[in-house]
């Protein structure tokens, strides 16, 4: 069968080390085109070794155009070495999507290789591009992308958020279920991602749904939630990783999702990608018995600091006394809960940093079923930290390629920033003794040989946390040269 459409996952780089997630973004993109008759083709770089040779096979036959899907770091240098090979072997349009393009549309559109972006939710826009496309039009009048014209970058109209619910039912036909995962909560069956809702109401000055979601959240409707979850089970899913911006955006909502599938009898063991301190903090003991029965087994919640200043300048709208409020109502629970602090942010303080670690070690040693990450700063385009960031010290890089070097938590290493080296070196090294220290960490990890590396360290990790000390991590270099090894 001929492929109308190529839609491309790029590696995301350490992350996929974690194991392969479900790609979402592109499903939901091809759910539309697939319900219409469209013939989509789906490859995943992550996971087809010979992703090169699949997709040199799709463009002899002549696609309507190839999509790609794409968030700041380095997935960048993964989605140009895919536009790259379809431009050099093909005359097809290359249309890239997702966070990144959405946010620097016009920097994107630079790169000779990309010929279209699609802003925010592509869902719609991409559909009727694809019928544009397909009758030789020009997309000068469809709403939600920039485009080249003449040598010369056009914008078009910004196009309004879409009603969630009448999106089709995900196209998982179009991929291979079983060669994917995410964090598994029950010992039974297959472990993948879902979504429930998107956006956030709140304006954290880190995140990208200020921009992307406007601060506002959407969601299915319960029923809708519900249909779509069933849809899922069907292929002997036991457990599920809700990858929802903020999964507690709308409390009714979540509570109508909790009492559906305690009524339905759904088996299945959840957790969440996310959910607030504030939101956890209204959940009474009945509540929390029922979200427990249910099947939830794993909430991740966002602390940031406990430093009031800092709450302040990345707009976290958290109470200190929530935090330890929840904390201790959990600990009498069955579930496992991550929370996440944030380190190397614009301004913050040494002393900050290491009040956060004395109360995060207070957290683990009071609930045991608790872990805790440190995060390391990010400055991401059209975030409302972004030009602190960058009054601070940060030099945003002027080139796709030059943002595909910010990777992960070791950007403050080779990047321009407020941070000094020995504050970059201690805060990075901070970040990757916590990822290892605590045993509950490991049920994130869905691929053997990356269980096994973080059995090998774990002991290493936790003696360093004991006595605090984050310094002279040979042994990192190791694990890391490792874990690319194994990959």
């Amino acid at each position: 069968m001929n492929s109308d459409v190529i839609l491309l996952q790029p590696k995301t780089g350490i992350l996929d080390r974690l194991g392969e997630r479900l790609p979402l973004g592109l499903l939901f993109v091809a759910s539309l085109l697939d319900s219409r008759g469209y013939n989509v083709k789906i490859i995943d770089q992550r996971i087809e070794k010979n992703w090169k040779k699949i997709l040199l096979k799709s463009l002899k036959n002549n696609p309507i155009c190839v999509g790609i899907a794409c968030i700041t770091g380095p997935q960048i240098r993964y989605a140009l070495e895919i536009s790259q090979f379809v431009k050099k072997n093909s005359d097809v349009p290359v249309i890239w999507g997702g966070i990144h393009p959405t946010m620097l549309p016009e920097q994107t559109l630079k790169n000779e290789n990309i010929d279209i972006v699609v802003c925010g939710e592509g869902e719609v826009t991409f559909f009727e591009l694809v019928q544009f496309l397909e009758k030789n039009k020009s997309p000068g009048g469809l709403k939600g992308i920039f485009y080249k014209k003449g040598g010369k970058i056009k914008k078009n109209q910004k196009r309004g958020f879409l009603d969630l619910n009448e999106l089709p039912d995900m196209p998982y036909h179009l991929i291979n279920l079983k060669r994917y995962s995410a964090p598994k909560f029950s010992d039974n069956g297959r472990s993948l991602s879902f979504m429930s809702s998107r956006g956030c109401p709140f304006k954290c000055g880190f995140c990208y749904n200020n921009f992307f979601n406007k601060s506002m959240w959407r969601g299915f409707t319960v029923d809708k939630t519900i249909e779509r979850l069933n849809h899922l089970l069907d292929h002997n899913v036991k457990s599920v990783y809700f990858v929802d911006d903020n999964i507690c955006g709308n409390f009714k909502h979540f509570k109508g999702i909790v009492d559906e599938m305690i009524k339905e009898k759904i088996d299945i063991s959840w957790g969440v990608q996310g959910i607030r301190m504030d939101s956890v903090s209204k959940m009474g003991f009945g509540f929390l018995r029922k979200i427990v029965k249910s099947g939830c087994k794993e909430l991740d919640i966002g602390i940031e600091s406990m430093s009031p200043r800092i709450l302040s300048i990345i707009d976290k709208n958290l109470r200190i006394q929530d935090v330890e409020k929840v904390s201790k109502k959990l600990a009498g629970f069955p579930i496992t809960v991550k929370y996440n602090f944030l380190v190397g942010l614009p301004t913050q303080k040494m002393h900050e940093i290491k009040f956060d670690i004395n109360y995060a070690l207070g957290i683990v040693k009071n609930n045991k079923n608790s872990y805790v990450l440190f995060n390391v700063y990010t400055p991401f385009p059209e975030t409302p930290m972004f030009d602190l960031s960058i009054k601070c010290g940060f030099k945003p890089p002027d080139t796709l390629e030059n943002w595909s070097r910010l990777v992960g938590p070791e950007w403050v290493l080779n990047h321009p920033s407020w941070l000094s080296k020995n504050e970059a070196e201690f805060i990075n090294n901070l970040s990757f003794v916590f990822s290892f220290a605590n045993k509950n960490i490991k049920s994130r990890i869905t691929k053997p040989l990356q269980k096994f590396l973080f059995d090998v360290y774990y002991p290493i990790a936790k003696t360093r946390l004991e006595h605090k000390f984050y310094k002279f991590l040979i042994e990192k270099k190791i694990v890391i040269k490792l874990n690319r090894m194994i990959k």
